[in-house]
């Protein structure tokens, strides 16, 4: 087995851990409430996958694009926000979820749950740098708790 084929589910099931972490910094750089950044998150990331879904079925679908105008028109309005939710549909939800299916495509379940604890984790890591927060020793001791017992699930499947 090659080195690429054997690894590959892994560094999907880290990318896709490390998208879903930014998923909480997103929604705290766009300055919006957490249902807003969400519902933008959602429609974005269905309006980029919906070429593929058209492409794929081959039928022909009629969309109502008016039921989209003012919301998409209310984030036109809105300085850096509105890239922040294209992000967020970019990175969190097609990147984040995507590379998360492949790793359960190709990984057992039992190895891709577990690991998938570590987002919170990460998520705290950071938002050191990026937002200026600090850890309190009883949160370092719980992500030192979670990060060992990851790596004992998956330690444990390898053998």
């Amino acid at each position: 087995m090659s080195f690429f084929r054997k690894y590959s589910p892994y560094f999907a099931l880290g990318s896709g851990i490390l998208a879903l972490s930014l998923s909480s910094l997103f929604i705290r750089w766009a300055n919006a409430p957490g249902t807003v950044t969400s519902f933008f998150r959602m429609t974005l990331a269905a309006i980029v996958l919906t070429p593929f879904c058209l492409r794929r079925k081959k039928e022909s679908i009629k969309l109502d694009w008016k039921i989209l105008l003012l919301p998409l028109l209310a984030g036109l309005f809105t300085a850096s926000t509105y890239l922040v939710f294209l992000a967020a549909a970019l990175v969190s939800q097609i990147v984040g979820y995507f590379s998360v299916t492949y790793a359960l495509g190709h990984l057992p379940a039992a190895v891709v749950s577990p690991t998938m604890i570590a987002q919170p984790v990460l998520t705290a890591l950071l938002a050191i740098p990026f937002l200026g927060e600090g850890l309190q020793p009883g949160q370092c001791l719980g992500g030192l708790t979670v990060l060992a017992g990851i790596y004992l699930v998956n330690r444990s499947h390898q053998a």
